[in-house]
């Protein structure tokens, strides 16, 4: 019966130092119009990598297994946008900022899935996924100037001092 309630409290102190240590204070608040711009500012490159990957002659045949393949490493960096837009509490936006935030997300999104067909070793001989690529691309740099323009404006305007 001893041993029970030892190993009970041993239990118990496990849990409250998890609780302890996993559930400290929140991170530090981050700076919503700055992510936003260093999130389309990474996107609209992206979206230029994108291109050139697309406009690519194509290639025949596989890919070699140890070859590298750029339109892999460009869906992890642009999955890695989606998360920095994830990290933005969307409920806390002003009306500017959520607007760009959704055009943000919907581009990055966009983008993602077409690196994602371009990554694949038939992307270079199908015509219809070229196109879908490109559609995608085209729909995502459209919201990229969106979220440009919306971000752009937003900013705060400078007051202008009147000549006596």
């Amino acid at each position: 019966m001893v041993v029970y309630i030892i190993v009970g409290l041993f239990v118990l102190f496990g849990l409250v130092l998890a609780y302890r240590t996993f559930g400290g204070a929140a991170a530090a608040a981050i700076d919503v119009a700055a992510t936003l711009r260093a999130v389309l500012d990474a996107a609209q490159g992206a979206g230029r990598d994108l291109q050139h990957l697309s406009e690519a002659p194509p290639s025949l045949g596989a890919r070699a297994a140890g070859a590298p393949n750029p339109a892999k490493a460009l869906r992890r960096r642009l999955s890695g946008l989606s998360q920095q837009l994830e990290t933005i509490d969307a409920a806390c936006l002003d009306e500017h900022e959520s607007g760009a935030h959704a055009l943000l997300a919907v581009a990055v999104d966009e983008l993602v899935w077409a690196a994602g067909m371009c990554a694949d070793d038939t992307f270079s001989a199908s015509e219809g996924m070229r196109t879908a690529v490109a559609t995608l691309g085209d729909h995502a740099r459209s919201c990229l100037g969106d979220a440009a323009l919306i971000l752009g404006s937003s900013a705060p305007a400078e007051e202008v001092e009147r000549a006596p």
